[in-house]
Order: C-alpha cells, then structure tokens, then sequence
C-alpha cells in the first residue's frame, strides 16, 4: 500500500495494488475477484470525508463507482469504526462492487478495520485510491443584539448591561466589560443548550465601578468541545450617563430598546411626555414598534402604556 500527500491540500490518498497469488484457488462462483483493500491507517476528525476513488487498469478514473461517507460522531473517527463504515455504504450503493470478507460461506462481509474490495470483471475497476479529506473547523459567527445607545447608572447601584448573543453553532460565550483605563468592571459567561439557541447576556456593573463614561464590551465565543475551531472576539462601544435626579426620569427614548421593555419601563415619547409599559398581558403591545401603540400617539396606546408626566 501507498500513502502520500497532496502539497498544497489536506487530503492524504492511499493506494491499493492488486496481488496475484499463484496457487489462491478458482474464484467463487457469484464473479466478485479482490482487487484492492480498505485498510484505515489512523483515526479521523467529525466533519473529515473519506471516498474511495476508482481506476481501470490503463489509470482512467471510474468515478460511477466512487463512494463517500462523512465522519458524523466520535465514534465514527476510530479506524476500526470508519472502515467498516465506508464498506456497508459501497455494498449498499453498488451493485458491481462490494467491500468486506469471506467468510466461511464464501459470503462477503464489512468487519471492523481492513475490507477487501471485490469487483466484477464487467465494471473495468482494476485498482482503488481512498481519499482523506480533512474538515477545516472554522471559528463560529456570532449576532450581538439588544445593546443600548446608551445606560443610565445611579449611585451605590447596580447598573445591567443587558443583551442578547445568537449564533449557528451550540455556543459558549464570555462577556467583560472594560473602563476607559482598561479595568475589568464586570462579565458574564454563558453556554447554549443546542445549536442556534439564543444566550441572554446580563453584565452586573456594582455602583461603585459604574460611572459615566464610555466602556468596551469584549466577548469571545467559542463551540463547547471542538477547540480546533477557535476563537471569534466581538469588541462593541458602550456609554453610560448619569441618571437625572428627581422627576422626568425616563429609561429609554422610545422605540431605543425596545425588545428589552418590561412591566413598569419609562420611556420618553416623541410628545416629550414620559410613559410607562403596562404590565402582562398589555406588555406584549408596548414591545411592538408598531404606529398603533406609540405612546401618546398611536390609535391605540393607552392599551400598552401609562402616562407618567
């Protein structure tokens, strides 16, 4: 057997060469002679590709006869596991062509590890290459929704820099929040139940650290078990004021955040009048940017909102 690999490219190819054995005896009858074998030289990664490639005996590619198999789980990536694996997918797509070995009833079987591949003489397959083709993992990509223009703090309070993090891939993320010196005034660590999910990212500033000021927002997200993929950093601005004292204290400038209103939050309507979120079930309307419940001007806004002043 032949192993090398192609510059330039991950894939590794492994050549079978056929062995005439003088004295093996006469073919079985059911026409199906070895030519090459599977023999799995090494464990691989989930998303590596393994195909056989086909050839005639002047080197022509015979490609109707190629199979693929995907490397789906753990277990798929043993040698003992992939090679068996590769041999039920040629028997169960070719008809000319089948992987495994003899047993005592001449019939061909996929065991673990090394296959012989049999042929009919009519498909012309005379040698076999098995191609490796090795997954990239690429780092994930990653939505950062529900950030504010801009957060109101308070003395001795705790101020929540609240948002939302969404990506293709089952994601772990870290969030930290830096001052303009550079010092850490808060973070929080997050990791999805599935691919897809969307993480609620809560960053606690105590009231001593939140002042005004402009802050960075740093987040690395990563997929849980698959290191190989790496690291994807998102650095984001954030601004907080300090909150007015006394009357006219509003929490958003309406719609600005709007997908974070909850039962009782102020905002500052377009009529320079402050309004507060009905609690559940009006709530749902509050947090619709829709021209029926603006507050103080929609058709409809008194069903989702209170005027304050």
């Amino acid at each position: 057997m032949g192993v090398w690999d192609v510059q330039d490219t991950s894939n590794s190819f492994h050549s079978m060469i056929d062995v005439d054995i003088e004295g093996a005896g006469v073919p079985p009858a059911d026409g199906f002679k070895p030519v090459a074998a599977i023999a799995p030289n090494g464990d691989l990664k989930v998303g590596d590709k393994v195909r056989t490639r086909m050839f005639d005996a002047g080197g022509r590619s015979l490609s109707q006869f190629d199979t693929e198999i995907t490397i789906e789980n753990a277990q798929d990536m043993l040698a003992d596991v992939w090679g068996k694996k590769l041999a039920l997918a040629i028997n169960a797509s070719q008809k000319l062509i089948k992987a495994g070995v003899r047993n005592a009833d001449q019939e061909i079987v996929p065991q673990a590890g090394r296959n012989e591949l049999f042929v009919q003489a009519e498909s012309g397959v005379a040698n076999m290459q098995l191609a490796i083709d090795r997954a990239v993992a690429l780092p994930p990509e990653v939505q950062v929704n529900g950030l504010q223009g801009e957060y109101k703090v308070k003395a001795d309070e705790v101020t929540h820099i609240d948002f939302k993090v969404q990506g293709q891939d089952k994601l772990l993320v870290a969030a930290s929040l830096y001052d303009a010196g550079n010092t850490l005034v808060g973070d929080d660590t997050r990791e999805g139940a599935s691919a897809g999910e969307t993480l609620s990212m809560d960053i606690a500033v105590p009231g001593a650290m939140a002042k005004a000021g402009e802050y960075t927002l740093m987040l690395s997200a990563s997929i849980p078990g698959k290191p190989e993929a790496g690291i994807t950093q998102v650095s984001k601005a954030v601004k907080m004021i300090e909150a007015p004292e006394g009357g006219g204290e509003y929490d958003f400038v309406y719609p600005e955040g709007i997908d974070n209103y909850q039962e009782g939050t102020r905002v500052l309507a377009a009529d320079g009048k402050i309004y507060a979120a009905k609690p559940f079930p009006f709530l749902g309307w509050a947090k619709q940017n829709n021209i029926a419940y603006k507050p103080g001007t929609g058709s409809a806004w008194a069903q989702a909102w209170d005027l304050v002043e």
